[in-house]
């Protein structure tokens, strides 16, 4: 499955402490202007998780469709979705923030990028 990382290079500049504090900056304005993506997701996200529950009941009238296996469609459904957002957002995030505190420890706080967007 497809996930975003931050650049090797860049991620290796940021520990080594080379990038200047204007383009550390610049990085981290940009990584964290994705919020509004993020919500977008997180909305798209329940509206698919409402559907499934929605979609439960009326399921149920269908032949050889057990409340079961729609429990299951709804768990795998969220189970999916959460895996997802890691997957797409928290994983560049996590990988921004260790970078900087090993590079930038004393602006760690400062640079700090939360991985949840709430």
């Amino acid at each position: 499955m497809f996930y975003r990382m931050l650049n090797a290079q860049l991620q290796k500049a940021i520990i080594a402490g080379e990038l200047s504090p204007d383009e550390l900056n610049q990085l981290h304005a940009s990584l964290a202007s994705k919020r509004t993506l993020e919500i977008v997701y997180l909305i798209v996200a329940a509206l698919i998780f409402i559907f499934l529950i929605v979609a439960y009941p009326l399921g149920l009238y269908a032949e050889g469709f057990t409340g079961g296996a729609a429990a299951v469609i709804v768990i795998v459904g969220l189970i999916f979705l959460v895996a997802l957002y890691f997957m797409w957002f928290g994983q560049i995030k996590r990988q921004f923030n260790a970078a900087v505190k090993k590079g930038y420890p004393e602006q760690y706080d400062n640079l700090k990028l939360p991985i949840l967007p709430f």
